[in-house]
C-alpha cells in the first residue's frame, strides 16, 4: 500500500539515503552517507568490507585461529567470517528491510567445527542481522548456538592443533588501526590485551567509529592482542570446557563520527533511552528500532522521556490508514512499509526532551 503524507514537518520520504546495490553478480553493497559495507556473493556472507569515504577500509583480515573482519568465533579453531573457507559451511545474505530510511540484512550461517575426538562435526548455527540507518548508525544482532560439541579434552581443534584452552564463543569486530588506536570514551588508547571495553571507539584518521555492546555484562568484553596486530573488539558469549546448544544473543551498535576527535561525543549518536508512544513506554530493541505493536487507528503522540534523543526509527501499526499526518516543531522524517508489518518511521533529527511528535493516521 502507498501511504500519503501531510503535516508541518518536512516529509523526506522521497530521499533514498540508505540503499542497496550489486557491485558484482550476487554480491550486496549497502550505500549510506559517508560509508559503504559489502556482503560477498558466496562463502560465508558476513561483511567483507566496510569503507569510510575519507579513511578507507576499516576492517582488518586475520588468520585462523585469530579474529578476522567481522564475525563469530568458537575458539579454538573456528572463525566465521567472509574470508574464511570452511568445507561444508553454508550461508546467505537476505535483505529483510529496504526503504527510504532503514535497510536491514540478515546473514544466516551453518559452519562445521571439528575436534580430534569427534566422529561427526559439531556446528555453529546462527544469524547475524545488520540494520543500517541514515545517521551512519549500524545495529548488529547475533543469535548463535553450538551443537554437538563434546567436552574439550583434546590438544586442539580445527586450525588450532596445539591449543589446550577451553572453548571461547565470541562475537567480534576486527579493526584496521593503521590510522590510529582503539580508545575508550575518555579518549585514552586501550593498550592492555584483554582489557574490558563495553564502550570504545576505533580511530581512523579524522574519523571515529563508536562501538557499544548490549548487554553490557561485567568482564564480557575485551580487546584482543592490540599490540601484536590489528585489535579485535570482542564480546565473550561463553567460556568453559564444555559448551551446550543454548542459543546465545548479543547486539553491538556502531556510530560513525566524521571529522570527530572525542569518543564520548560520537557515542551520543547511540543514546536511545525509552520513549513514550500513546502513553506506553517503549525501549529500543536489539535491531536499534523502537517497536510499538499496538494498533493505532487515531491520533497519538511520541514523547522523549529522558533528555534529547539521537536520530531514531520506530515501527508503528497504523491499521488500515491510507494517509498519515506527522506534526512536530521541526525536522525531516521518512516512512516505509516494514517487512515485519506496519510502517517504519525514521526521524532524521532525533527529538528534544521538550518536544512532542503527533502521528495522525486517517
Amino acid at each position: 500500500m502507498t501511504l500519503g503524507f501531510a503535516g508541518c514537518a518536512d516529509p523526506a520520504f522521497y530521499l533514498q539515503r540508505v540503499y542497496t546495490s550489486e557491485p558484482r553478480p550476487g554480491a550486496l553493497r549497502i550505500n549510506a552517507p559517508g560509508y559503504q559495507m559489502d556482503f560477498p556473493a558466496e562463502g560465508i556472507r558476513l561483511p567483507s568490507s566496510f569503507m569510510l569515504s575519507d579513511s578507507g577500509e576499516v576492517l582488518a583480515p586475520g588468520a585462523c585461529p585469530f579474529e578476522s573482519l567481522v564475525g563469530i568465533a568458537l575458539y579454538p579453531g573456528t572463525i566465521i567470517s567472509a574470508d574464511m573457507t570452511i568445507e561444508g559451511a553454508t550461508s546467505d545474505a537476505i535483505v529483510t528491510e529496504q526503504g527510504t530510511g532503514v535497510v536491514q540484512v540478515s546473514v544466516p550461517f551453518r559452519v562445521p567445527h571439528l575436534c580430534p575426538s569427534m566422529t561427526v562435526p559439531g556446528y555453529v548455527i546462527g544469524t547475524s542481522t545488520f540494520t543500517f540507518f541514515p545517521s551512519s548508525r549500524i545495529a548488529r544482532r547475533d543469535s548463535v548456538a553450538a551443537t554437538n560439541m563434546p567436552p574439550m579434552t583434546n590438544p586442539g581443534c580445527g586450525c588450532a592443533p596445539t591449543n589446550t584452552d577451553p572453548f571461547v564463543f565470541t562475537s567480534y569486530w576486527k579493526f584496521n588501526t593503521d590510522m590510529g588506536d582503539v580508545i575508550g570514551t575518555n579518549d585514552t588508547p586501550i593498550l592492555a590485551d584483554g582489557a574490558d571495553a563495553p564502550a570504545s571507539c576505533a580511530a581512523f584518521g579524522e574519523d571515529l567509529i563508536a562501538l557499544r555492546w548490549t548487554p553490557a555484562a561485567a568482564n564480557s568484553t575485551r580487546i584482543s592482542d592490540p599490540l601484536m596486530m590489528d585489535p579485535a573488539v570482542v564480546y565473550d558469549l561463553f567460556r568453559g570446557s564444555s559448551i551446550d546448544a543454548t542459543v546465545r544473543e548479543v547486539s553491538s551498535s556502531l556510530q560513525v563520527g566524521f571529522k570527530q576527535t572525542r569518543c564520548a561525543d560520537v557515542h551520543q549518536g547511540l543514546v536511545h533511552p525509552p520513549i513514550t508512544i500513546a502513553d506506553r513506554e517503549i525501549s529500543i530493541n536489539a535491531d536499534g528500532i523502537y517497536e510499538d505493536l499496538d494498533r493505532h487507528d487515531g491520533p497519538f503522540e511520541i514523547l522523549a522521556n529522558d533528555g534529547n534523543l539521537a536520530p531514531f526509527a520506530v515501527r508503528l501499526d497504523i491499521g488500515n490508514a491510507k494517509h498519515v499526518r506527522v506534526s512536530r516543531s521541526e525536522g525531516s522524517y521518512s516512512v516505509q512499509p516494514s517487512e515485519n508489518g506496519g510502517y517504519l518511521f525514521w526521524f532524521d533529527d532525533g527529538m528534544f526532551d521538550t518536544e512532542t511528535i503527533t502521528i495522525e493516521p486517517y
